[in-house]
Formats: C-alpha cells, structure tokens, sequence
C-alpha cells in the first residue's frame, strides 16, 4: 500500500488512507452498545476480527491508518479485548454490534481494530471517547444517567511532539489590509510538525486577535503564542506529520480575528489562504 502518510506504532509503520476501513459508533450509556460498520471494499478478504483497547499514545489522530501482514503484537495491550468476527458479505462490505468492554471510562480514548484473516490486514480505527456534554458532566462510568445525543463531538487528545526531526523553511506570506501573515518554516518531529504564523502590523490596537490555522487533511491545533501590539508569533501542532515532500505545495490557510475590547462590538475577520511556494532545501 502506497501512501506518502506514515506513523510508526512499536516499530511497524502503518499507512495513511488505508485502502478499506470502518466506522464506530458507541454510545456512553449503560448497555454499553458499540456497532461497527465497514467503508470501501474488503472483497479481498474472508472475515475481520474486531478488538476494543486503550487508544495508542503515538498520536492515530486524523484518520485511520492501516497496513498488511500484521502480527498480533502490534497491536497488542493488556487490556485488548476481542469483541467478535465477522464475515466479509460478498460485496465486499461488514456490519457488526455488540458491548464495548466494561473497563470503559469517561475522559480517556478508546480505539477499534479491525484484523482481516488473521492478520493479513489490519486497519486501526478513530480513537473514541467520552467527555462532557453541552449542560453538564459525565460520570466517570456509563451508568445510563446521560443519552447518547447530548454527549459533545470528543477532541483528540493533544499530541506532545516526539522526536525532533529537521526544521523546513518554507517562508509563505500573504496581506490583508496593513496586517502581513507568515509562514517562516516547519519542524518536523516523528508524531507530528510544528508550524509557526507570524503576523506582522498594528494587529494589537483593536483588541484581542484569534488566530486560526487550516489544512486540508489535517488536525491543527493551537499550541503557544506570543507578542505586542505590532508582531505576534503563534505556533500549532500538526497531525499527522507532514511529509517533506508534501509541504511545497500544501494549501494553508490562517484566519485571524480581532475582537474589541468591548464584549458586544463588531469584530474584523479575515481569511488569507496562503499559496503554495516553492520549499528551498535547508542549510
């Protein structure tokens, strides 16, 4: 499988988009019901184990990723608990329900994976969970006191880079009005990059700025930020990493929003997309 996503998981590398995977659904209430429903074609394949287990810290976050001939060590925890197998229908597709495990918490991130034939393919699904819905908390255990409907999209737990890699100057810029945006370079670690916005201009004299960055296919995250009234540097952390060939024609966008200091006053936005440059090799 060729994919230019890669992410290493205890020393095997799975890819990014796999060529098949599958949806989770499970609701935090107290039959504890999990359904797993198939996308694209599994045709090639006989019947798919599913397993329920403790999300992965390497950062799975922003799709699935999978891989073929997979040993059962790599995905592998103690608290892997297989939910059952079922068999591929002859047009290629596979539905399953059941009960996800009772070990299940509020505030942690749970994943589905799915083995194809005793590990010729294995897909690692979306991490899951359970944190707060929009009028109040959850309990910590799913004992039916809150529905399904009124629990909150759940945010991916946020990635601490790895190992350093390399830093990729890319120095993209972009105007709107007296406000300059830039995009100086990248760093690149092993789970994720580090992508630095600079505005430059009177951006403080308003009020207070919000800054967003945007990739198509990607999660940003806002990571730290500084500055005054005429510069300010903002830093957001990107999954899955960005490939070094991939950065010199990547879309981004940042939108930026100045807020005045009075709480119902108009606020100027603005959304600069920046275009792709060409990425000079580093020094």
């Amino acid at each position: 499988m060729d994919s230019p996503l890669c992410l290493s998981i205890k020393g095997v590398m799975w890819h990014h988009p796999p060529l098949c995977s599958f949806q989770t659904h499970a609701p935090f209430i107290k039959s504890r019901p999990v359904a797993v429903e198939s996308t694209g074609d599994w045709s090639a394949y006989r019947d798919v184990d599913l397993y329920f287990r403790p999300a992965p810290s390497e950062g799975v976050y922003g799709g699935h990723w999978g891989r073929t001939d997979v040993p059962k060590a790599t995905y592998n925890h103690p608290d892997l608990v297989h939910m059952g197998r079922v068999e591929v229908s002859p047009f290629g597709t596979f539905a399953w329900q059941g009960q996800y495990p009772e070990y299940v918490r509020s505030r942690r991130l749970y994943i589905v994976v799915a083995v194809a034939d005793d590990g010729r393919y294995a897909v690692w699904g979306e991490p899951f969970g359970w944190y707060r819905g929009p009028r109040r908390g959850i309990p910590d255990r799913p004992d039916g006191t809150i529905l399904a409907e009124t629990l909150l999209p759940v945010a991916p737990e946020r990635v601490r880079p790895g190992q350093y890699l390399r830093r990729l100057p890319v120095m993209r810029s972009n105007a709107h009005g007296n406000i300059r945006v830039c995009i100086p370079h990248v760093r690149q670690y092993s789970n994720c990059s580090l992508i630095s916005v600079q505005l430059e201009g009177l951006i403080g004299g308003r009020g207070r700025m919000a800054v967003r960055l945007t990739i198509q296919g990607y999660d940003c995250q806002f990571k730290e930020g500084r500055g005054n009234r005429y510069a300010a540097d903002y830093v957001f952390l990107v999954t899955p990493p960005i490939p070094d060939a991939a950065i010199p024609t990547l879309a981004m966008t940042v939108e930026f929003e100045s807020r005045p200091l009075r709480p119902n006053g108009p606020a100027e936005s603005a959304s600069i997309p920046l275009p792709p440059v060409k990425l000079e090799p580093p020094t």
